[in-house]
């Protein structure tokens, strides 16, 4: 190893230690044991895509992603547009009961508060599962699919942040499957979304790993997550690269990466995989103990609320919870608001049930919506976990606060809502407009909830 590469290494581990680099992880680190051998899981789904499809797997030797290629294939013939997608999704949760990769294991024992995601998977933050056996890490995941507002949160409470960049896995074409896809989110990206998102990568040192990125996307990709007045010859800001990918040993790329004034340093000695390996080694030397306590600190953690409010309501409001959600937001509350935060693919009872566990608060938005007979009203399972909730919440601090959103009698609809939101105080919000003293009452509740002594009454 030279002399300039460890010049590189103590600056990276610098930079972790004091928290400033953020991992962007791709499909070159998805390697694990499927079947009773190790696997490569991208050529693994793309052999049993092209099976379900109908058409030619591509060849072991061929560069590029092999799942887009096989898609691609397939939508050539003009068949439904929208079924490799599904297939796709299918097969991945049929990949339920596979262990995350080594390297993705290691890299969640690593306390980045940030890592973004490049594939579909999902296996990032199934490796954060693994750092506990028995409990839940306080991870907190957002997945951002074409058309979406989902972001970073405009507050940080010392959660850890996974960040799928293009998207889960879903029924639906909304996540980046294919080459033209990609193109697609890119559009979105040079529109400034998600902005809190690329606010934070403008200001962070980033630590590239095995994107699988093609030539050009690699450098849009470094361009797009840099501040307006960034120029790769002058990096005044003093952000740097850091790079151990595959294809960055092509000649263009590295020639661009390379270049004396650049902010970029390329590690050609490893692989992305073996990269990982020795980042780990040497964070661990640096770090004696520290898994330990990344362990120990995300177990306690998940004692604590993961959402302040928890917004229930019938899909035809959609608007008017929308409004309700912001006008919280601004006040300073956290909403957990399954429009942003769910999307197709989602497995919504088990998110749902947990996002109600973790909440302080439950606001149900009561009109003529929900007071229907009509079966299959997702919001009504949503109450019966609230009422199972509310038994376990203190005696002197109310857990659910309904609002009534339209001319609807609080006092003729005992039939259609559980008793236990009927014992409490209504408030009035004709279509959405939150009186001041709610949004009090709200804000008082929470905070007495945060004291001690609240939470042992």
């Amino acid at each position: 190893m030279t002399a300039t590469s460890e010049i590189y290494w103590n600056q990276l581990l610098d930079f972790i230690d004091a928290g400033t680099v953020v991992p962007v992880l791709g499909r070159e680190l998805l390697r694990t044991e499927i079947g009773g051998r190790q696997q490569d899981i991208y050529s693994y789904l793309a052999s049993r895509l092209a099976i379900e499809l109908g058409v030619e797997p591509p060849q072991a030797d061929t560069p590029g992603d092999p799942v887009s290629q096989v898609a691609h294939r397939y939508l050539a013939t003009r068949q439904d547009p929208a079924w490799p997608y599904a297939v796709v999704f299918r097969l991945v949760k049929q990949l339920a009961g596979v262990e995350p990769p080594s390297a993705l294991r290691k890299l969640a024992e690593i306390g980045f508060p940030l890592l973004i995601s490049t594939t579909f998977e999902g296996f990032l933050e199934r490796a954060f599962e693994t750092l506990n056996a028995g409990t839940t890490p306080k991870i907190r995941v957002k997945s951002y699919f074409l058309n979406s507002d989902t972001d970073l949160d405009p507050y940080d409470d010392g959660d850890r942040t996974v960040f799928n960049l293009l998207g889960r896995a879903c029924p639906t074409p909304d996540y980046a499957l294919t080459d033209a896809d990609v193109l697609e989110f890119v559009r979105q990206f040079h529109r400034g979304n998600p902005p809190r998102l690329l606010d934070t990568l403008s200001q962070r040192h980033l630590l590239v790993i095995g994107s699988g990125f093609s030539d050009w996307l690699a450098r849009f990709f470094l361009r797009m997550a840099r501040p307006a007045n960034f120029r790769l010859w002058m990096n005044a800001q003093g952000l740097t690269h850091y790079i151990a990918n595959d294809r960055a040993g092509e000649d263009s790329l590295l020639q661009y990466l390379q270049h004396p004034l650049s902010a970029s340093h390329v590690f050609l000695e490893n692989d992305p995989a073996r990269f990982v390996d020795e980042l780990h080694q040497r964070w661990r030397e640096r770090n004696p103990g520290t898994v330990s306590r990344i362990i120990s600190a995300v177990t306690r953690s998940n004692a604590a609320p993961d959402r302040g409010v928890f917004l229930s309501y019938a899909r035809a409001d959609s608007e008017v919870a929308g409004t309700i959600r912001d006008r919280l937001d601004k006040s300073g509350l956290d909403v957990w608001f399954d429009k942003s935060e769910l999307h197709a693919g989602d497995d919504w009872d088990r998110r749902i049930r947990r996002a109600l566990d973790k909440s302080t608060l439950f606001v149900p938005l009561i009109s003529e919506n929900t007071l229907t007979d009509a079966p299959d009203r997702y919001f009504r399972a949503e109450w019966r976990f609230a009422e199972a909730r509310a038994q376990r919440a203190p005696f002197n601090v109310p857990y659910i606060f309904p609002l009534v959103i339209d001319q609807t009698n609080p006092h003729s609809m005992h039939e259609h809502v559980p008793d236990l939101f009927t014992r409490g105080q209504w408030t009035v919000a004709p279509n959405g407009a939150v009186p001041d003293e709610f949004v009090v009452r709200l804000k008082d509740a929470y905070r007495k909830l945060q004291r001690p002594e609240a939470a042992r009454a």
